[in-house]
This record gives C-alpha cells, sequence and structure tokens, in this order.
C-alpha cells in the first residue's frame, strides 16, 4: 500500500460523511430551502450553501491551493446548484488531496482569528472540515426531521479496516 493511500484510508470515514449529503439532498425540494424553525436560525438553503462553501474558503483563502474557486456570497437557489456546489467542493478536496504525503498534514497554515494570528496544520484543517461536515449535516437532518422530510439511511460503514 503506498503512502497516499494510506492516507486515503485515515480519512475514509470522512468520504462517507461526503457521501451522505447526496443522499440526504435527494430528499430535499427547492420550495424546502426557505424552511427554518425559528426566525432566529439560519434557512435550510443556507446552512445546505455553507457546508460546501468552507472547503472553498480553505482551500481558496488559508491553503490557496491555486484552483481560484472562491465560495459562493449568498444562499443558493436550488438543489441542483448545491449538489454541484458540493460536487465541486468535494473534487477540489479529492484533487487536493491526491498527492499529499504524511509530511504535507503538518504544513502550517497561519489564520486570522479577530487580531489574533494562529497556526494551524493541514491535518488539523482536515479534521475541522470533517467536524464541520459532521455538525452541520446533524443540523441538516434535523430541519428535515421538523419539516416532515424522512430521509433514508444508507449504509456507509462496510469499509476496509486500517
Amino acid at each position: 500500500m503506498s503512502n497516499n493511500e494510506k492516507i486515503s484510508e485515515f480519512f475514509s470515514f470522512w468520504e462517507n460523511v461526503r457521501k451522505s449529503f447526496y443522499n440526504i439532498l435527494s430528499y430535499i425540494h427547492d420550495d424546502d430551502l426557505g424552511y427554518r424553525p425559528d426566525d432566529k436560525v439560519k434557512r435550510l438553503g443556507q446552512i445546505l450553501t455553507h457546508i460546501p462553501s468552507a472547503y472553498h474558503w480553505w482551500l481558496e483563502y488559508i491553503v490557496k491551493d491555486g484552483k481560484n474557486i472562491e465560495p459562493p456570497k449568498e444562499s443558493l437557489r436550488s438543489i441542483a446548484e448545491i449538489r454541484e456546489l458540493f460536487e465541486s467542493a468535494h473534487r477540489r478536496l479529492e484533487e487536493f488531496m491526491s498527492d499529499l504525503t504524511w509530511d504535507d498534514l503538518k504544513k502550517e497554515y497561519e489564520v486570522k482569528e479577530g487580531e489574533e494570528i494562529k497556526k494551524v496544520s493541514l491535518l488539523w484543517i482536515f479534521w475541522h472540515l470533517a467536524e464541520h461536515d459532521i455538525h452541520h449535516r446533524a443540523q441538516v437532518k434535523l430541519y428535515c426531521t421538523l419539516k416532515g422530510i424522512e430521509i433514508k439511511e444508507q449504509d456507509f460503514w462496510n469499509q476496509p479496516v486500517l
């Protein structure tokens, strides 16, 4: 097994999380995107736009992968547009990860938080994006449940063991 295959295996759980979004999107319709359970929270379409936009933001502005794809400035208006945003974000991530070595995961990047500059590793960025996906996936599923959208789960657990 090559070094790159080991890195891919290491992140295979995250691939399952990413795949689960396509299953969820298949149950949501354009007219569901304006839904929010309370006036104080974001609409479903805003959350679904935000999730893959984070990939583009980190890779464009922090990692600077050279793809020159900026995240959308506003919420997308259709499931088709949102699905394309997920696909482009996932393609971008997979292309970026395809040639990584374990040493690449140690590389540090500067992130401005308020007035403070923090250094984070590429590994930290990947874990942050995975955690971000998991958090918002739960939020989207909750919104769907509250709206009465039943999502049938798919089995993504049959993965090789490291």
